[in-house]
């Protein structure tokens, strides 16, 4: 009988990785390949060589299936998933103009705003009206728009705009489409009915056309079929089917296999994400969290984020090494030392935003506070760990307050969650079980699973997730330490914005630095 096999293309920031499954979710082959820092011409910029992630993904798909030989002919399906929120422009010949504006760009064009209000149709002016603050949110954040007036030419001849895996589909199959579950971020995309917005002062305030947009194709749909031309370049099977999946973040919720409401998921990657699968759209006003089309059809992903999660822990780890890499036997003494440290570190607290959170705290700044000269380094390591986590309780209870649903545990992804002393606090901290699973492929296992659903493999994303991925460990909180954490977390982290706040903006005016995006996995 022959097997089955899961191939999955998994972008992240900092490299490009290929991984097969079998039905059981062992890893039958894997490649990966960094890639080259993005790029900023300015501050705040972050920019990516239009053929970076396509000429990497063609060597380790190569080196793929140059491994698996004949065996690569089980390969069922491929799945795409990729980190979000990241534009480029084709011709008409489906070709590169610029190169990538990523994810992690800020620039902001503020003149879109003033067009809306004083150039713009009616229709636009009366409902940016109706919702000044997101409509002028948008416009200022949106990528088009700054495309729109400051390469204008290169604006106006774009065939196309494309995300990284819409970009990859192209390339594999040919086809102009990408995936429901990918479209996240400054996109004209309506999370309710699940499409491309259907009115045209829409596409006004993002500064696109609808003809500019991909086809999308639902969440476990065919995308298409390898041509003979990347079945030549990468060795797949010509004609194998690669399927419609979602973005990094919402199939990390699928492979954890917390797709009710009754599960939140946490990320603790470079960026820290917590998530909760919805039945319904739920939002925010004020962006303090967003919500996204989840890896499942009808479904969607109500996530809260911290732009540096565990960046924070490898910042602290460059700083008493001196090192920016190889500081990983440094992280498992302070890992093993914090487990002696109490709750509360001593008496230090850190406040996680070192940059600024646009719905809660515009002007942060990290600080850590209660310093004195008898605390150790440990105490100091701990404390990081428990305002990242103080974050994610933060971000946990204002999407309870919107959806009006409590998950009752949750389950901890990337590499933070190989942590005894991180998974006990974020246990405690939120007060709720916090389970481990048995993989740190999370995002790619899920991203699978749908690619089994698509060819018949799995009948539903239960059974899939039932034949992939293992809990190995459940953190139960501590009840004398959820006591003191739900001390600090409502007279200390809640309050200390708002009691530092005009301390921010007198330091704002002495700091000479110049922002800059973070080095980021996802």
């Amino acid at each position: 009988m022959s097997k089955d096999y899961l191939a999955v293309i998994d972008i992240g920031t900092q490299s490009s990785r290929v991984i097969v499954f079998d039905t059981h979710g062992n890893v039958i082959s894997k490649a990966s390949r960094t890639a080259k820092p993005y790029y900023s011409k300015q501050p705040g910029w972050a920019e990516l060589p239009s053929d970076q992630v396509w000429n990497d993904c063609q060597v380790i798909l190569k080196e793929v299936t140059d491994d698996m030989g004949e065996e690569k002919n089980n390969i069922r399906s491929l799945a795409i998933t990729a980190n979000r929120d990241n534009i480029m422009p084709l011709d008409e010949n489906l070709k590169p103009m610029r190169d990538w504006i990523i994810w992690l760009d800020k620039r902001q064009t503020p003149e879109a705003v003033y067009d809306i209000h004083h150039k713009a149709t009616m229709k636009t002016r009366v409902v940016s009206g109706v919702a000044r603050s997101l409509m002028e949110y948008v416009a200022s954040n949106s990528k088009f728009n700054w495309l729109k007036y400051n390469e204008p030419e290169t604006h106006q001849q774009a065939a196309y705009y494309c995300t990284l895996s819409g970009y990859l589909t192209l390339k594999l199959t040919g086809k102009t489409a990408d995936a429901t579950g990918m479209q996240c971020g400054f996109l004209p995309f309506d999370n309710a009915s699940e499409d491309w917005f259907k009115y045209d002062f829409i596409y006004e305030i993002f500064g696109v056309r609808r003809d500019q947009m991909f086809d999308l194709v639902k969440q476990g749909g065919i995308l298409g079929n390898i041509t003979a031309e990347a079945a030549q370049i990468t060795g797949l099977p010509e004609g194998l089917p690669v399927v419609a999946t979602a973005g990094d973040k919402q199939v990390e919720s699928l492979g954890a296999g917390a797709f009710t409401p009754e599960e939140a998921v946490i990320s603790y990657g470079t960026m820290a994400s917590l998530s909760v699968m919805m039945d319904k759209a739920v939002s925010d006003s004020k962006f303090k969290f967003n919500t996204f089309p989840s890896a499942l059809e009808k479904k969607w992903n109500a996530e809260f984020n911290i732009y540096r999660g565990y960046w924070l822990i490898t910042w602290f780890c460059r700083q008493y090494t001196g090192r920016d890499d190889n500081h990983g036997e440094f992280l498992r003494e302070m890992d093993e030392a914090a487990q002696h440290v109490p709750a509360g570190s001593n008496g230090l607290f850190l406040f996680p935003f070192f940059t600024p959170h646009e719905g809660f705290y515009p002007r942060g700044k990290g600080a850590i506070f209660g310093l004195t000269d008898a605390h150790h380094r440990a105490d100091i390591f701990r404390c990081f760990l428990e305002g990242i986590a103080f974050a994610m309780r933060q971000g946990l209870d204002v999407i309870e307050k919107a959806s009006k649903q409590q998950p009752k545990r949750v389950v901890v992804c990337g590499g933070g969650s190989r942590s005894d002393v991180g998974m006990q606090i974020t246990a405690d901290i939120l007060n709720r079980p916090t389970v481990r699973l048995d993989t740190v492929e999370v995002c790619a296992i899920g991203a699978a699973i749908l690619g089994g659903m698509a060819v018949g493999v799995f009948k539903s994303a239960e059974e899939g997730v039932k034949s992939m991925r293992e809990e190995v460990k459940v953190f139960t909180p501590n009840p004398e330490n959820v006591k003191i954490y739900e001390d600090l977390y409502n007279n200390v982290y809640l309050p200390y914005y708002n009691k530092n706040k005009d301390a921010f903006k007198v330091l704002d005016k002495y700091s000479h630095l110049q922002e800059k995006a973070p080095e980021a996995d996802r």
